[in-house]
C-alpha cells in the first residue's frame, strides 16, 4: 500500500511541475491537488498505524505460543534430570 501511495504522490507532484509551465493559475486543480495530497498523507499515516498494530499482534501471538510451551519444557526438563 505504501508503494502505491508514494507512486500517487509522485504523479501528483509531476502534475504540479507541468502546471507551472502552463499559463494560468489553475485554482481548481491546485485545490484538488491539495485535497489529494492531504488524503494520501492520511492514508500513509493509517498504513503506518496498521503496520504497528499488526506487528504488535504478531509479537503477542508469538509470546502466547512460547508461554504455551512452558509446561511442556518443564515436564521434559524434569524427565531428563539425573537422579
Amino acid at each position: 500500500m505504501l508503494g502505491r501511495i508514494k507512486a500517487a504522490q509522485r504523479s501528483i507532484l509531476d502534475r504540479v511541475e507541468k502546471l507551472r509551465i502552463i499559463p494560468g493559475l489553475h485554482p481548481q486543480e491546485y485545490h484538488a491537488i491539495d485535497d489529494a495530497l492531504r488524503a494520501l498523507r492520511f492514508l500513509a499515516a493509517e498504513e503506518a498505524r496498521f503496520d504497528e498494530e499488526a506487528e504488535r499482534r504478531m509479537i503477542d501471538e508469538t509470546l502466547a505460543r512460547f508461554r504455551s510451551f512452558a509446561p511442556v519444557i518443564k515436564r521434559v526438563s524434569k524427565d531428563t534430570e539425573p537422579e
